[in-house]
């Protein structure tokens, strides 16, 4: 196996230097690519991130990844500055977006398949021009703490589910299989949009119990999302504090706002007469 690093996307020679450090001098450089020759090994690979190492963004900041089997690459870290938009996209397709005024956590769930290599870039919607008047000042954004840790997939979804509008919830999955009252549970989405939505189309993750009765829940629009997007989100959910011990169910969808008509759910899947889609389940212990 070889390692090509492209020097004209390392002007620092951040990704050069971590290459040399784990391969060993490049066994061949000219101005424009060192190449790096991978030791064999009978070892199975496993996940391998190398994220971004800018503090601070100018233009974008790149990190990969790379997974030996189908998962989550959990990308988190904290964002920083004044009057900022910024996109996060996994192998150039824009799946989150942040406006920037002041420290902004960021946590978002990409999701990878078997073998397979991924970038996830931050940029700013408006790049810092590469020659700046001395008089102008342009705004960058902080980065800290960026990080790529790999989950495995524990969907419940079989298959993408389809939904009416030419949307699909490709995957999806709760992170935990039992909680306590009082608990967060968080459930992992990712959408891709075949034609546009509005900040009028609400999405929605209910948590049901064993009566049927919404015991908690989240309705957020994800706002303006052009034909061809994807969106990756974690929902979090603070369980009430007098939950019984039981099975509960997670469903999820989406309906146009005022008039609350669901969106129609044309897969075969569990809930879908309801325009809903099961997500899983997950169990309520006590201590």
């Amino acid at each position: 196996d070889r390692v090509i690093v492209h020097r004209a996307h390392d002007p620092g020679g951040e990704i050069e230097a971590r290459a040399r450090d784990q391969l060993g001098p490049p066994r061949y450089a000219d101005a424009g690519i060192a190449l790096f020759a991978v030791p064999p090994t009978a070892d199975l690979p496993g996940f391998s991130a190398l994220p971004a190492a800018a503090t601070a963004i100018s233009d974008r900041a790149e990190s990969y990844g790379y997974a030996p089997s189908r998962g989550w690459a959990l990308l988190t870290g904290s964002l920083a500055g004044e009057g900022r938009a910024v996109t996060l996209s996994l192998d150039d397709q824009p799946v989150a977006e942040w406006q920037i005024d002041g420290p902004t956590p960021i946590r978002v769930p990409l999701p990878v398949a078997a073998g397979t290599y991924h970038a996830a870039t931050l940029a700013l919607a408006a790049p810092c021009p590469q020659t700046l008047n001395p008089a102008l000042e342009c705004r960058t954004v902080a980065v800290d703490d960026l990080a790529l840790t790999f989950a495995p997939d524990e969907s419940g979804l079989a298959a993408p589910v389809q939904f009416a509008r030419d949307l699909t919830l490709a995957r999806a999955m709760i992170t935990e299989s039992a909680a306590r009252p009082g608990e967060t549970l968080s459930v992992w989405l990712w959408w891709r949009f075949g034609a546009p939505v509005t900040a009028n189309d609400v999405r929605f993750v209910h948590v049901i119990d064993a009566a049927g009765q919404l015991v908690v829940g989240q309705d957020n629009p994800l706002g303006a999302v052009a034909a061809g997007a994807a969106r990756a989100e974690i929902v979090d959910l603070r369980l009430p504090d007098d939950l019984t011990m039981g099975t509960y169910r997670v469903y999820a969808g989406w309906y146009t706002f005022p008039d609350i008509t669901r969106f129609d759910v044309l897969s075969d899947v569990p809930g879908a007469l309801d325009r809903v889609v099961l997500i899983g389940e997950f169990e309520v212990v006590l201590d």
